[in-house]
């Protein structure tokens, strides 16, 4: 069966094609924050097909498990399917919609639709053209309101990121999810359509590094001024994440931030989890008044206690900060919104208002790399 599974699979990515061309696809599981036993299936624009079940343009049919298959319910009648069904567009261009919890209206996806049963649940993945995916997690990840260069270099950065992590979750049999741990995406693009131009305006054009291979494409929403090194934030280091002055997202909505918290709830927080002496004075002192340069550890000699911790354990927008106290509170001035490493966004938003290119900005953010067709490289 599953082999089976494969061949179908095969032959639907063969069956796309573009200007008479084979094209790039992905399989998205679209359902990830949510577990499904039936939904309805819409079909938005054109038609689709599994089997003898057809759902035509402006139909829908509903979906559920019945005895351990899949039931495809139209019309009236019932198509029953064992391990999964492939809902397959009859032309360029089919669009679909879901009606279910975690789903909203809005919510438009082009091109396929497998669905499976897992543990007794319904696992959604859109097979979908990747230039198709990539506008939509361009409006996800970006809004709506930016302008034309802003969305090319938000292209790019997106194509490169879903090309480089297609294995991401080979295990679970789909390439990525919909969230955050990926990137988001809900569909085609919502609220501004010329996203899409722009998309494919870079069509094919991805960001490689000195040895011809796909980057890490990184992005945040602000930098505070001051992206940071790869290592800084995570483990490894990479030549073309280093950190770069950033002028053009300091007066942007996420380039600071405050939060205050009681004294005696910080000192404690440091005492439980790091052992550390809050009795000793100038040790104490240390966590009263500090400044963090550029999310490095504020104190790596013994403790080696990271900014980057604090901020998950405090739930702060950056590692990015500095700190003053009173009498009982202990004040975060913080700068920034994200990890900080690679592309800033509000930065790099800014620099396409004032009509510099996309690719000038790309190469402000991303040293010693270059933008390349996806022919010139070995995926």
């Amino acid at each position: 069966m599953r082999l089976l599974l494969k061949l179908i699979i095969f032959t639907v990515l063969l069956s796309f094609s573009f200007h008479g061309k084979s094209t790039e696809v992905l399989e998205i599981k679209i359902n990830t924050d949510t577990t499904l036993t039936s939904f309805t299936f819409i079909s938005k624009k054109h038609g689709y097909e599994a089997n003898n079940v057809f759902i035509s343009e402006k139909s829908r049919a509903i979906v559920k498990i019945e005895g351990g298959k899949i039931a495809v319910h139209k019309n009236g009648t019932t198509q029953l399917f064992n391990e999964y069904v492939l809902l397959k567009r009859k032309n360029w261009g089919a669009q679909f919609s879901i009606i279910a919890k975690g789903f909203n209206s809005s919510d438009i996806f082009p091109d396929n639709l497998l669905i499976k049963i897992e543990n007794n649940h319904l696992t959604l993945i859109n097979i979908v053209y990747i230039d198709h995916y990539v506008a939509g997690v361009v409006e996800a990840e970006a809004g709506s309101k930016q302008n034309n260069e802003y969305y090319k270099l938000q292209s790019v950065i997106c194509r490169t990121y879903a090309l480089s992590n297609l294995r991401r979750h080979e295990e679970e049999k789909f390439n990525l999810c919909n969230q955050v741990h990926c990137q988001v995406y809900r569909g085609i693009p919502r609220y501004n359509f010329s996203i899409t131009k722009s998309t494919y305006a870079t069509k094919g054009l991805v960001l490689v590094d000195s040895t011809n291979k796909l980057i890490t494409a990184t992005f945040h929403s602000n930098c505070g001024g001051q992206t940071a090194n790869s290592e800084d934030v995570w483990t490894y280091s990479l030549d073309y994440l280093r950190s770069v002055c950033d002028t053009f997202c300091t007066d942007q909505h996420h380039a600071s931030w405050n939060a205050e918290i009681p004294k005696e709830e910080w000192l404690n927080y440091f005492k439980n989890q790091y052992n550390y002496p809050i009795e000793n004075t100038s040790m104490r002192n240390l966590l009263l008044t500090n400044r963090i340069n550029n999310r490095k550890d504020i104190i790596a000699d013994t403790f080696h206690i990271r900014a980057k911790d604090i901020r998950k354990d405090w739930d702060l927008k950056s590692a990015y900060f500095d700190i003053s106290n009173n009498t009982n509170s202990v004040f975060l001035s913080g700068f920034g919104f994200g990890h900080g490493v690679g592309l800033c966004q509000e930065g790099a938003m800014k620099m396409s208002q004032q009509n510099i290119s996309y690719k000038d900005i790309l190469n402000h953010y991303f040293k010693n790399t270059l933008i390349k067709r996806l022919d010139q490289i070995d995926l």
